[in-house]
């Protein structure tokens, strides 16, 4: 059974909802004019008779106060005490808007674009006044009615890095100010910008956005995923090459799920736009790998512009990798898992597998350059 939540302030709604609770008036809930507490939010529960079925005892007769953070964990955790809930079959995915009625932004999506913006881009995010727009409205809409779907691929996205574990339920939180098209802004939280969702692609309704909005969530939810495989595998990125390899490991992976039709095989054989794509990037790639193998730790952001950023086929990075990817998958649907278990040192076999000689010979002589600088080379 799906559950939406608009905002912090209707989540107890939601619970009554799910569990076909009387409603009640009276304090113990904010309402839209009350000044918010920052991080917390307070659920004040009706004293109801348990249901006769229900053993989690006198649970809706406490008065709770959780964090938003947690929020859309209670309701994955209370649903077994509702008489005729679906056994969960797989983990939860639950959306939330980051934005009020009077158009601020909520604590939880100020939190989710923090480390993504400037101290001075963070302020004037802060302060903005930006009620949704019709077209963002739309988005939202969109991506409510995909919440179904989406919590029944979660399998496939999970099966590559198994057996590391998806987080329990991951929360989908729409902004409209300070983040990009999707993101995934912790371990269990993905965030959606619908400004840029619709400066981006336009408006919502259009046929081919339900198929986008598809595929940046398969690709924001293996980040999720990446997450939960790092935890279980610290790895050790001390250098320039390295933490670009890195990188280049987390959004080919990423860029894969967000390849469109057009780019993908066919029968096993590469479509033209990503071969001509690849011939263009493929030689970039070995470039920067090569520039980054001693570069300098001032010189690495001008080195890894537009790694997995900008322009779709223009992610010298990233795209070589997500079709490199696609063209193993036609002959193995092991490949991505192999890579995943590789970790990020398998984008060198990788690209040394598909790389015309002369470049595979060139990138290799890279890798042995990075390991021959010492420190003083950086």
């Amino acid at each position: 059974m799906p559950i939406v939540v608009r905002d912090d302030t209707r989540i107890l709604g939601a619970l009554r909802a799910y569990f076909t609770l009387p409603q009640r008036t009276g304090a113990g809930v904010h309402s839209s004019a009350s000044p918010p507490v920052r991080g917390r939010v307070t659920f004040g529960l009706a004293r109801v008779k348990p249901y006769p079925a229900c053993r989690c005892r006198n649970v809706m007769q406490t008065r709770l106060r959780v964090s938003r953070r947690v929020a859309a964990l209670l309701l994955a955790m209370a649903a077994p005490c509702a008489p005729r809930a679906q056994a969960q079959t797989s983990p939860a995915i639950y959306v939330v808007l980051g934005v009020d009625r009077d158009g601020r932004s909520s604590a939880k999506w100020r939190e989710m674009i923090h480390d993504r913006l400037s101290a001075a881009e963070f302020d004037s995010v802060e302060a903005l006044v930006h009620p949704l727009t019709p077209g963002e409205e739309a988005w939202v809409t969109l991506i409510e009615s995909r919440q179904s779907d989406w919590t029944r691929q979660i399998a496939s996205l999970v099966a590559p890095f198994e057996p590391s574990s998806p987080p329990n339920a991951a929360l989908v939180v729409l902004g409209n100010r300070g983040g990009s098209d999707a993101f995934a802004a912790d371990a269990s939280t993905i965030g959606f910008d619908l400004s840029e969702l619709s400066a981006s692609y336009g408006a919502a309704g259009e046929l081919k956005n339900t198929d986008l909005i598809d595929r940046l969530f398969r690709h924001v939810y293996t980040h999720l995923m990446q997450k939960a495989w790092f935890r279980a595998h610290p790895w050790r990125a001390d250098t320039p090459l390295q933490r670009a390899i890195v990188d280049i490991w987390l959004e080919g992976q990423g860029n894969y799920y967000s390849l469109s039709a057009q780019w993908r095989s066919n029968n096993g054989v590469r479509s033209e736009l990503a071969a001509s794509a690849l011939s263009t990037l493929e030689p970039r790639f070995v470039a920067r790998v090569a520039a980054l193998a001693c570069a300098r730790t001032e010189a690495e952001p001008s080195l890894r512009t537009g790694l997995s950023s900008g322009r779709f086929d223009q992610k010298w990075g990233a795209l070589p990798v997500a079709l490199w990817l696609e063209d193993e998958r036609a002959r193995s649907l092991d490949a991505l898992q192999t890579l995943v278990r590789a970790g990020p040192l398998g984008i060198w076999d990788l690209a040394t597998r598909h790389l015309p000689e002369p470049l595979a010979r060139a990138l290799n002589e890279a890798r042995a350059q990075e390991l021959a600088c010492d420190s003083t080379g950086r």
